[in-house]
């Protein structure tokens, strides 16, 4: 029986609507980690996740708050917009018997990414947010240790995961990959935090919790996310010579794609062989994508069962692990691109902001520059797992806050918060609610 059960989704969607501005965010992570994904509840027929009730929670607190006034369209939201309704659309045409997947789709998406984007505006408003969210996540981190340790899963889930002997804590995620994931993409946020001096305790705290949720989900694929991000936080020295790392990385794949008797995709099935997990998979769903390219290129195609040796028993479709390749199966060609797109626009509006502030603000720029390493984190754990669970959220909350934190700096204005006075605005301080004002680019 789930711990944290129906009472505690109730007080967290509460807590989201009611909540102070300050709070409103860090409310919905603790959505994230303590709502069971696997719960749902029927309402007039229709069924909602534990994660929707608090989505929907933070939509009708945004609306009657009047949360979004000041937000100005950008690019980043342009594609995240574009990239979900173009792939909710070209699905349901090509399964027009679906039509609740196809708005679960976009609701999924939009929901996290509003949410987000109206709530956390400028680099202040981050570097408070983390400072709150290190200790948040410690409760899960024992969790996923005490999984590990009895063998019983604490919120409600009657199986465990196991490897090689050693179990594989998931806690309120869907599976152990989703867990591991969650801890291992958030570390170069709280390296970032420490890295400025702002929040230290807090920081140290999200670090170890965020190292124990990769580790206890005994998985490669996290694992590897972790060690992306530390690599990418490294290369703050070269952060001036990235064109020349980025083509040089290319050169080297090209290199290896002519020597290699295998696709150069098939590294991963190398890699699987030294750090375990399921690397041929991996590189093998990769393969078999490009082989059946013209199954799905434009609409997409919901039959893999042909693609790999042995399918998954509930559907009999191959175990797409792949998030680039579930854009395309679900929206064709098209989607792919578009999903790549959100990726690219991430890091062009990133590297514009650091280029902006770097004289004005060492603090930001190095915020921005582990905000990168997470992005960088999510796109080689991409190639590993699709996201299906409350990592769903996550994703789309850092794009949101990458669109709005951003935006104060190349926009050169501070950040609107609702309900904030002229005097204030025009004083370049941001306020959350009764806090005090903390300065747009020093704090």
């Amino acid at each position: 029986m789930q711990i944290l059960g129906p009472e505690l989704t109730l007080i967290l969607a509460a807590a989201i609507l009611i909540a102070p501005r300050r709070f409103a965010a860090l409310m919905m992570v603790a959505a994230v980690c303590y709502l069971a994904f696997a719960s749902q509840w029927d309402i007039f027929g229709l069924n909602f996740t534990r994660m929707r009730i608090a989505l929907s929670a933070g939509i009708v607190r945004v609306m009657v708050r009047r949360e979004y006034a000041g937000l100005r369209f950008n690019q980043v939201d342009q594609s995240v917009l574009c990239f979900l309704i173009t792939v909710a659309l070209i699905y349901y045409l090509g399964r027009p018997n679906h039509p609740a997947f196809a708005i679960g789709m976009i609701i999924s998406g939009l929901g996290p990414y509003f949410f987000f984007r109206c709530q956390i505006r400028s680099a202040a408003e981050l570097e408070e947010f983390l400072g709150r969210l290190g200790n948040l996540i410690v409760p899960l981190a024992l969790f996923m240790v005490v999984e590990k340790v009895t063998r019983r899963n604490l919120f409600g889930k009657e199986w465990i995961l196991e490897r090689d002997g050693s179990v594989r804590s998931c806690a309120a995620f869907g599976n152990a990959i989703t867990a591991g994931t969650f801890g291992a993409t958030l570390m170069p946020l709280f390296a970032g935090l420490y890295w400025i001096g702002g929040h230290r305790r807090a920081a140290l705290v999200g670090l170890a919790a965020a190292t124990v949720i990769t580790c206890t989900s005994h998985s490669s694929g996290p694992l590897v996310a972790f060690v992306a991000g530390v690599i990418a936080l490294l290369c703050w020295r070269w952060r001036e010579r990235m064109r020349l790392i980025r083509w040089s990385i290319l050169i080297v794949l090209v290199a290896l794609q002519i020597v290699m008797k295998a696709p150069v995709w098939y590294l991963m099935a190398k890699a699987g062989n030294l750090m375990g997990g399921t690397g041929w998979h991996r590189s093998e769903i990769i393969n078999q994508a490009i082989v059946h390219f013209g199954r799905w290129w434009m609409m997409g195609t919901d039959d893999t069962a042909g693609w790999m040796p042995y399918t998954l028993a509930v559907d009999n479709t191959a175990d797409i692990t792949n998030q680039y390749l579930v854009a395309g199966l679900r929206g064709g060609l098209l989607s792919m691109i578009l999903f790549i797109i959100i990726i690219v626009r991430c890091f062009v509006k990133l590297g514009s902001a650091r280029g902006k502030i770097a004289a004005e603000s060492r603090r930001t720029e190095i915020l921005l520059w582990a905000a990168g390493s997470v992005v960088f984190a999510h796109v080689v754990n991409f190639f590993s797992i699709s996201y299906f669970d409350q990592m769903e959220v996550i994703w789309y909350m850092l794009v949101a806050i990458i669109a709005g934190v951003t935006a104060e700096i190349l926009e050169a204005r501070p950040a609107i918060t609702p309900g904030l006075s002229a005097e204030e605005e025009s004083s370049g301080l941001q306020t959350w609610d009764g806090a005090e004002p903390v300065a747009a680019a020093e704090s």
